[in-house]
């Protein structure tokens, strides 16, 4: 557990690290992050349609904080009644706090979103994106909880199979976003790279009081 703690860790700061770079050129060289988001973003909303439209909608709504909260609020009351105190503590004390980071970012950052009419939008700045840090914290606790009691329970194939349907879960969630035009490219990447670390952060927090 310990070495892998570590290692856990080295990412996430690793992550940090990369979100830091990120922000960087935001700030000083945005014209050339725009060319990568347009080109991007131009070819994810090339494919359009009703239908399309129909699930990147689905996704996002999987995604919101309100649906987070509620899941993570549900299953923590579950995990307390199985006097799972720590796990029910982190599980909501995660979702609560990417709602945190996020604003934080929100606010330092200001950037104005790719569409600001989009009826979707509640008026906050568009880097990073919310949606990928809820979800990949939320979800990620979750997969994590599960991946654990798999692999003590011998169904390591069943741990394996959770975790690459999270990723791409995640992949779908990211394609939402930037297909609704809610989103630029990097504000996903931005997201996902603080919600990796955030994610990682408290796994390693509950690995240690679980051993």
């Amino acid at each position: 557990m310990k070495i892998e703690s570590n290692k856990l860790t080295l990412i996430s700061f690793i992550c940090l690290c990369l979100f830091s770079c990120l922000v960087w050129i935001l700030k000083k060289e945005q014209n050339i992050l725009l060319l990568f988001d347009h080109f991007l973003g131009h070819f994810i909303t090339g494919f359009y349609n009703q239908s399309l439209e129909t699930i990147a909608l689905g996704f996002t709504y999987l995604a919101s904080y309100k649906f987070c909260l509620l899941i993570a609020t549900l299953l923590a009351l579950i995990l307390l009644l199985k006097r799972n105190y720590l796990q029910a503590l982190i599980l909501l004390g995660g979702v609560i706090g990417s709602r945190v980071i996020r604003n934080f970012w929100k606010m330092l950052i200001r950037r104005p979103r790719p569409n600001d009419g989009h009826p979707l939008i509640e008026g906050s700045s568009s880097f990073p994106s919310g949606h990928m840090l809820y979800s990949i914290t939320l979800y990620g606790l979750i997969v994590f909880i599960i991946y654990l009691y798999s692999v003590k329970s011998g169904k390591t194939l069943i741990a394996r199979w959770v975790v690459v349907l999270y990723v791409a879960f995640l992949f779908c969630i990211g394609w939402s976003r930037v297909y609704l035009g809610i989103h630029y490219v990097s504000d996903v990447v931005g997201g996902s790279l603080l919600g990796v670390s955030w994610l990682l952060l408290l796994i390693v927090f509950l690995m240690k009081f679980l051993r």
